[in-house]
């Protein structure tokens, strides 16, 4: 839950939230687990699946309605990365700060 003390914006890690787990459940393998944690100010959104395929990169000149989920969460998010889970599977997480 995002604490009212944080002022990240809700709807940026909603909207990267969707895209991620709309790319593991299209691309991805087994269940999907979503975790969200707040540390200070910053929260972390992590996205996991049993996939070791990797995400694109964002894509910025594309005419498709499809394709644009690393994009929007590279633009929203403060970082981000992909981190590959022992006994396979990766992690894509990303993290927000306080809106200024």
């Amino acid at each position: 839950m995002l604490s009212r003390r944080s002022r990240v914006d809700a709807d940026d890690v909603v909207l990267a939230m969707t895209e991620l787990v709309g790319n593991s459940a299209e691309h991805g393998d087994g269940p999907i687990e979503v975790h969200i944690s707040e540390d200070g100010d910053v929260i972390l959104l992590q996205v996991s699946d049993r996939s070791d395929g990797m995400p694109g990169q964002p894509q910025q000149h594309t005419t498709s309605e499809r394709g644009r989920g690393v994009l929007v969460m590279d633009r929203l998010a403060v970082r981000w990365g992909v981190r590959l889970r022992q006994g396979g599977g990766k992690t894509v997480w990303c993290e927000f700060a306080p809106v200024r």
